[in-house]
């Protein structure tokens, strides 16, 4: 081996650790000489971003049809002709059925009732996400819709389990919904408490409970039954 290739292959062996070295004194110099921008450069990024998710939220409510919440101080929840926007959008051979809900001080609490698979879980989603799009100051999926502030939205839906922690379906639905009863104190034994949270609720139901449930309830409870018609759509019934 001459002198000349045992250089030859000590640059090539050495070539990668180099580079790395390289690459870093580059970075590190960019670094530096972007920090003195910073400032600059994080105003400019969250007006971007800003402005992206305005222009998302015009773009979708433009193409979807979404109608101007009005935001009131009572405590209401008001949609007419509200659609699910998610199962709206992933229709292809038929329309997504509206459907309205009203629930106020005086009627705080619908039963959703119906067979399995009729769009009871579809129809809680919906007011959940329609109530959640006005507060981050979105148009909704509906023809109209009529909230007040919202500080806090619950849901216990679905049924899947987590066998790993040993948790069967039953025990999954349990710790879940106890965690919204602790946290928002919705069926708590003081009527006072209860009266002060005020808290709207729907809760679906197989219809051999829907008789107890409006027994107990604290409020005015209003059934509402889905059906299926003749051509397999989903129909909603107050």
């Amino acid at each position: 081996i001459t002198p000349e290739l045992k250089e030859y292959e000590s640059l090539i062996l050495n070539a990668e650790e180099r580079l790395v070295e390289l690459e870093t004194t580059l970075f590190r110099a960019l670094c530096g000489e972007i920090s003195q921008y910073a400032p600059r450069l994080l105003k400019t990024a969250q007006a971007i971003a800003e402005l992206d998710v305005y222009s998302a939220l015009a773009e979708v409510a433009i193409r979807q049809r979404y109608a101007r919440p009005e935001l009131v101080e009572e405590n209401v929840i008001e949609i007419r002709g509200g659609r699910h926007p998610v199962v709206e959008n992933r229709l292809r051979d038929e329309p997504f059925v509206p459907n309205d809900v009203t629930l106020t001080n005086d009627e705080l609490v619908h039963v959703i009732t119906g067979p399995n698979m009729s769009g009871k879980s579809t129809f809680l989603r919906q007011v959940a996400l329609i109530a959640l799009m006005a507060q981050i100051g979105s148009f909704v999926s509906a023809e109209s819709a009529r909230l007040g502030i919202v500080d806090r939205i619950f849901t216990r839906i679905g049924a899947e389990d987590a066998i790993s922690a040993g948790q069967s379906t039953f025990m999954v639905e349990m710790v879940e919904t106890a965690n919204i009863l602790n946290r928002s104190w919705c069926w708590t034994k003081s009527d006072a408490a209860r009266q002060r949270m005020m808290a709207l609720r729907l809760r679906a139901r197989l219809l051999n409970s829907c008789t107890i449930i409006r027994r107990r309830a604290p409020r005015p409870c209003s059934p509402r039954i889905i059906t299926n018609s003749p051509n397999s759509k989903r129909i909603y019934r107050a």
